[in-house]
């Protein structure tokens, strides 16, 4: 799967910068997510590479699911001006700031839900939507696959944090007897969302109200990305729990292999998730 990272930044006028590759056709600074780089990072060069100036990404502010070739997920970051003068280099687009109300012509439907949301984030954790695209859609599940696309192909692995609001966690059963996080499969066509979504009517299907937050982002040296998932706290009564399989497990047991004494990542991570109310971004063991 291919991930693509994009910028909208904005001036003291709430004006968006945007590159024009052609005329009447209008994109937001795009770049693609090389293995062992923060997006945040990626976003930084490729505007100043292209555009000369120097941004910081606020915040993570939408992410998005394209059913394309081997599919593709795009992080959508808003930023701000920290220097540099506006000179795009001879290779590449002219770029300006243009006002945004209305969207500007020449922005795809896509680019500009994108660029609304971007506008419209008020905190809290990433927006999450789907992106139509013509084709055959995706040729499997969340892991590699071939991409005609420039950049890694990315393994892309999802968990899901459902919990009680009291410490416990919905785990399942690995060999060796260790309970683990629940790690979702996907379908053919699904958003990781949508994947993450359906394990939780699974567990919870007298309960009507079902919702997932993105909550942590972690990508790995090895070309995976983890999104990990989180419920809102529901009561255990609620639970269609198949005992000896899916059981609640305290926070402080899960994915311990207590003969080797081995240290728990699946812990930390969900202790990641749960600590923000926003969508944390991270290399492995490194925060931003």
């Amino acid at each position: 799967m291919r991930v693509t990272i994009v910028g909208f930044l904005t001036d003291y006028k709430s004006r968006v910068l945007l590159q024009q590759p052609e005329p009447g056709r209008l994109l937001p600074v795009t770049t693609s997510l090389a293995a062992g780089v923060l997006p945040a990072e990626a976003l930084v060069h490729a505007f100043r590479a292209a555009t000369g100036l120097v941004v910081w990404p606020v915040r993570l502010v939408g992410v998005y699911f394209i059913a394309r070739g081997g599919g593709e997920l795009v992080l959508s970051y808003r930023c701000t001006l920290r220097g540099g003068d506006l000179q795009p280099l001879p290779d590449q687009p002219a770029a300006a700031f243009y006002d945004t109300s209305p969207p500007p012509r020449g922005l795809s439907a896509a680019h500009a839900r994108q660029l609304d949301d971007a506008l419209h984030h008020g905190g809290g954790p990433a927006r999450l939507g789907r992106i139509p695209a013509a084709g055959r859609g995706l040729r499997g599940l969340f892991g590699r696959r071939e991409s005609p696309a420039a950049g890694v192909d990315w393994g892309v692995g999802v968990m899901l944090v459902v919990h009680d609001g009291q410490g416990q966690i919905v785990c399942e059963r690995h060999r060796g007897g260790i309970w683990k996080p629940l790690a979702v499969d996907g379908e053919l066509g699904e958003a990781p969302w949508e994947s993450a979504a359906r394990r939780l009517a699974e567990l919870l299907p007298r309960v009507e109200e079902r919702a997932v937050e993105l909550r942590l982002v972690e990508v790995e040296t090895r070309g995976i990305i983890d999104l990990v998932f989180v419920t809102p706290p529901y009561p255990k009564e609620a639970f269609a729990l198949s005992w000896g399989n899916t059981e609640m497990w305290a926070l402080d047991e899960v994915g311990v292999d207590f003969d080797q004494e081995d240290a728990a990542p699946e812990a930390a991570l969900v202790r990641a998730a749960l600590a923000s109310d926003a969508t944390v971004v991270r290399l492995a063991n490194r925060s931003l």
